[in-house]
């Protein structure tokens, strides 16, 4: 039934008069009423779940910050306070210099210096509102520990009778600053690894053509000259930058595996003393050949140890050290061995040779860093072999003083 049927009805009723026309006026009075009632109802109950389920603290406070009502309690599960005393903003939220201070939010000495407290103080004072302000709180968790909170506040003025008020909405933003720092973090580490990829492909570009035109410019002299002493000097270059070639593409297999994270160890039962005997062994031969005034020592303890690990890879870190050993150490010795440590054993190999200089000495396991241009290396060894070790859960280090020597080592956990 529409308004203007129930009008005609109501006024049909009250011409015959009598009590029906009070009881039919009484009615829809009440109706009325209850209509309103219901109404009002509704209201509240959509009022109350959207501040139950918005994800933000609401606070209504007047000029003494003192909070009139809020949804605190609801959004962190606890009860609403009944007791007649006053709750401030700083107290509700478990401010740390509101905790600290015995006369409770606003008395520490620092409330003064609080963007919130002036925000709140200025717009009672000019009876206006405020807009979003960031700023970082320090609250103490049920637990007694202190955590540090990003907000963002907003103020909405109040004109009331009575007294003016405010309604503070306080966002938590810590977890969105958070994720946008490790997006940042990400964006950076993104920047950097296509930086490295142009460098790698610079590098290795670079590092490819040079062996590759000695190898082909001296193949082709070869064939055109009948001189033995120049045949067998152009033999030995081949074979020189042919070695260089293998040991690239070797080096680069392996970083590839290790920026993959495929590089898998094979680890057996390793005896270490062995080991050690039969690397001694192939760069006593290769000194026989070459470099007669490079003396070759090897420390091993007595009796040895057998340690379960990747054989292949232990030998390509001590190999590596020894071969830089031999590159950089022109006349002296070579000594190389292990003992037990702390960590478990260190392995080390030490040269009288050239020495690292102490501004170069953090360079010495990056990417393609070579420290005397007078040595062929693709700069990449050093680096393999710190991943290496770091994957055996050791550590590796230098030792050096420029024109003495240098000691490089590494440690690896060992229990017997």
């Amino acid at each position: 039934m529409n308004l203007n049927v129930k009008r005609k009805a109501f006024l049909y009723l009250r011409k015959r008069g009598g009590e029906l026309e009070y009881t039919i006026y009484r009615y829809t009075i009440d109706t009325m009423i209850q209509f309103n009632k219901t109404q009002l109802i509704d209201s509240e109950a959509i009022l109350n779940a959207v501040l139950k389920n918005v994800n933000a603290y609401v606070l209504l406070i007047n000029s003494k910050v003192e909070v009139l009502f809020t949804n605190y309690y609801e959004l962190n599960g606890k009860t609403v306070d009944e007791s007649d005393e006053t709750i401030r903003v700083g107290d509700l939220l478990h401010c740390l210099n509101a905790e600290s201070s015995e006369g409770g939010c606003g008395t520490h000495a620092l409330c003064a210096r609080c963007s919130i407290r002036k925000a709140i103080e200025s717009s009672f004072k000019e009876n206006t509102g405020f807009s979003t302000i960031e700023d970082n709180l320090e609250l103490i968790m049920d637990d007694g520990s202190v955590a540090c909170c990003d907000v963002n506040v907003s103020g909405k003025f109040l004109e009331k009778a009575a007294e003016p008020q405010l309604v503070l909405t306080i966002h938590d933003i810590t977890l969105l600053r958070q994720t946008q720092k490790e997006l940042e973090v990400a964006r950076q580490k993104a920047e950097d690894a296509n930086l490295s990829k142009s460098v790698f492909l610079s590098n290795m570009g670079h590092e490819i053509r040079n062996p590759l035109n000695a190898i082909v410019g001296f193949s082709e002299l070869l064939m055109n000259t009948t001189s033995p002493e120049e045949c067998s000097q152009y033999i030995d270059i081949i074979r020189l930058n042919n070695g260089l070639l293998q040991q690239l593409v070797a080096d680069i297999l392996d970083l590839s595996k290790i920026e993959a994270g495929t590089l898998e160890l094979n680890n057996t039962d390793v005896d270490i003393n062995l080991l050690m005997a039969e690397l001694e062994q192939i760069h006593r031969f290769k000194l026989s050949e070459g470099n007669s005034q490079l003396h070759f020592i090897n420390r091993c303890p007595e009796p040895g140890f057998t340690i379960h690990i990747d054989q292949h890879r232990l030998m390509q870190v001590i190999n590596n050290f020894i071969t830089n050993a031999i590159k950089f150490t022109e006349q002296g010795e070579i000594e190389m061995g292990y003992r037990p440590c702390s960590e478990g054993l260190y392995f080390y190999v030490k040269d009288t040779g050239d020495g690292i200089p102490t501004d170069k000495l953090g360079l010495v396991f990056d990417r393609f860093v070579s420290l005397q241009k007078k040595n062929i290396g693709t700069g990449l060894g050093l680096a393999i072999c710190k991943t290496i070790v770091e994957k055996f859960g050791g550590n590796i280090g230098v030792n050096s003083v420029l024109g003495e020597g240098s000691t490089f080592w590494f440690t690896l956990p060992y229990k017997r």
